[in-house]
């Protein structure tokens, strides 16, 4: 007689722990509030989904404890395993950047649609609108409530995501979920997001782009550095590199907000030319003054900076007050030269759940086994961003969610 499992949450890990589940030999049932499942897929990659990272290892995940299972859980079904699974299921993949996965059609929808087709080709049962509100162990297996009735079930793999881009469904419902079955949580907060930090003249440079380099520091302790290409917004500073070191700022200042954490200093220091030294960059800032002396600052200037930056640091400093770029001081140079290289934006905020990328915090690793297992509920298992495991941009969450998926749909199955 074939095992019974319910899948609550129709998003990426709770589609693949269902194909997986069913392709084991389990009758699986998906239970999904919205009208149908995967949409927050469409939202991966700026609508591309990059699904993986040929790049993969524990040094793309934000892990504090060096004795993590994370590293452990992905090795059981890695970037490769998932390459070749969607290659089974029908979708060729393309690499980008040397290891960025896409599909080869680059469109989220035909990751979602490949997937859809599986659980019908798995014969996986859907039922949509279906909103799940509390899980009960008994003696025989699992009685899932919902608001269109009761389910019962052998196996129950919770796939019900975190809070990020809640008009797809993620609301933290599965937060609360687990919060009723008393297992062990730390704290929720938006991660990979923008910082708010405006400074004075922040219109100026409000829609720039450039290549740099952003730091965060807090207590004027770097924590944690990335490069990448810098947006500049009328609210503070967005982009790839940005959200990389969004995390740490959005712990803290998250739950600053909630009384959880004493205040702390945090900046975000960008540096618009990292492959130059502070001092190398002065000597080339005051070649340019003396070769166009007798021009003004900002003619001085154009060909090494945008107009707007030339603008922004012109009034910052001052610097338009010299009628000739060639008198302008030694010391007024070596202070644009630093600001160059650390621009610093006191972070006062980080953009929430509507905009951000990934939920950070969730139930504790320490709940659940290898296989994604609750230890206090056999039969009972956890997927995805539910869980307090937060990657980088770059698929790496994507694969979080997949992985954990295939290996609680696998054990589930057994």
């Amino acid at each position: 007689m074939k095992r019974s499992v319910c899948v609550a949450g129709g998003g990426a890990s709770g589609m693949m722990a269902a194909i997986a589940a069913a392709r084991a030999g389990a009758d699986v049932t998906i239970l999904e509030k919205n009208d149908r499942p995967g949409k927050k897929i469409l939202m991966t990659g700026n609508g591309k989904c990059n699904l993986t990272n040929l790049d993969m290892g524990i040094f793309a995940y934000y892990i504090e404890d060096g004795a993590s299972p994370v590293g452990r859980i992905l090795e059981q079904f890695d970037e490769k395993a998932l390459i070749e699974l969607f290659k089974e299921l029908g979708m060729d993949v393309t690499v980008a950047r040397d290891s960025y996965v896409y599909p080869k059609t680059q469109t989220a929808s035909t990751v979602l649609n490949v997937l859809r087709r599986a659980l019908k080709e798995f014969g996986v049962s859907c039922k949509t609108d279906t909103k799940v509100t509390n899980i009960k162990k008994e003696s025989s297996g699992f009685s899932i409530e919902t608001d269109k009735g009761a389910f019962f079930a052998d196996r129950v793999i919770i796939s019900m995501g975190g809070k990020s881009f809640p008009k797809t469904g993620s609301d933290g419902d599965g937060f609360l979920l687990a919060k009723k079955l008393g297992l062990s949580m730390q704290p929720d907060y938006p991660a990979l997001t923008a910082l708010i930090c405006p400074v004075e003249g922040q219109r100026m440079i409000s829609g720039l782009r450039a290549d740099g380099e952003v730091s965060l520091l807090i207590d004027g302790k770097k924590v944690f550095r990335d490069s990448g290409q810098i947006q500049f917004t009328d609210y503070g500073i967005s982009g790839i590199p940005v959200f990389q070191v969004s995390r740490f700022a959005s712990a803290l200042l998250w739950n600053r907000n909630k009384g959880k954490k004493a205040r702390r200093r945090i900046e975000a220091a960008v540096n618009l030319f990292p492959d130059m030294g502070e001092d190398e960059l002065f000597l080339k800032i005051e070649g340019q003054l003396k070769r166009f002396s007798g021009m003004t600052y900002e003619e001085a200037m154009t060909g090494l900076l945008h107009k707007k930056w030339i603008e922004f640091f012109g009034k910052r400093l001052g610097l338009f007050s010299y009628p000739d770029a060639g008198s302008i001081p030694q010391k007024t140079v070596k202070e644009l030269a630093s600001e160059l290289v650390k621009l610093s934006f006191p972070v006062e905020g980080v953009k929430g759940y509507d905009f951000c990328q990934v939920t950070g915090g969730g139930v504790d690793l320490s709940c659940v086994d290898e296989h994604l297992q609750a230890k206090a509920y056999p039969g009972l298992f956890l997927t995805g961003e539910l869980l307090d495991v937060t990657g980088k941009c770059g698929g790496y969450n994507l694969q979080w969610a997949f992985s954990t998926g295939y290996i609680a749909g696998t054990c589930a199955a057994e």
